[in-house]
């Protein structure tokens, strides 16, 4: 079932995929594009869904809106920034590369993020914190200009500065598998998600 929340989603797709080899958002997953996998999934929850960073023409065929980043070479929070300065408003964020996501684990992550207590929600499992899979409110944004201006770049130690809550993927009825949160890095991993899929 489809349930819309007012939120919008964003894709961060400005990363250079070196381990990869090839832009990993268009790898071929199950014949479509995984950045049209993950739009899809957040589509189904989303008010709107945008894609951020990399080369646009390159995201033609999704059929999402694409904005650049702000400043260019900032990692993932780089594309963090340039979607809550473009949108005004919290956002789901996810990565470009987490094939496995679904639309009842985003509606459970925003059911776990209350404005009031966080500013960042992010997924966790037994094994892993995934930060690059949640909901930022646009209150973190002048902690992450700040952030960023100084010259910071690694995602935990940003976090670290935030009101976070983490939630465990086993807090839902029934748990989450682990393995929503797998994430695609090298060429093995892509092959053994295509093996399983086929």
């Amino acid at each position: 079932m489809t349930t819309t929340y007012p939120i919008p989603g964003a894709i961060l797709a400005g990363g250079k995929s070196r381990r990869m080899g090839e832009d990993k958002a268009l790898l071929q997953i199950g014949g479509k594009p995984l950045i049209g996998r993950i739009a899809n999934v957040l589509q189904d929850v989303c008010s709107e869904v945008i894609i951020v960073g990399g080369e646009s023409s390159k995201f033609a065929s999704v059929g999402v809106r694409w904005i650049p980043d702000v400043v260019t070479n900032q990692g993932p929070l780089g594309g963090i920034q340039s979607a809550l300065m473009h949108l005004k408003t919290d956002t789901v964020i996810s990565a470009c590369d987490l094939p496995s996501i679904t639309p009842d684990l985003i509606r459970f992550l925003l059911s776990r993020h209350d404005i009031l207590q966080s500013q960042i929600t992010v997924a966790r499992s037994e094994r892993t914190i995934q930060p690059l899979l949640g909901v930022y409110s646009s209150s973190c944004l002048s902690q992450l200009n700040a952030f960023l201006g100084f010259g910071g770049r690694k995602v935990g130690e940003f976090l670290d500065m935030c009101q976070v809550t983490y939630v465990p993927l086993q807090a839902a009825f029934p748990p989450f598998p682990d393995d929503l949160l797998f994430n695609l890095n090298f060429p093995i991993d892509s092959a053994l998600l295509k093996q399983n899929l086929s």
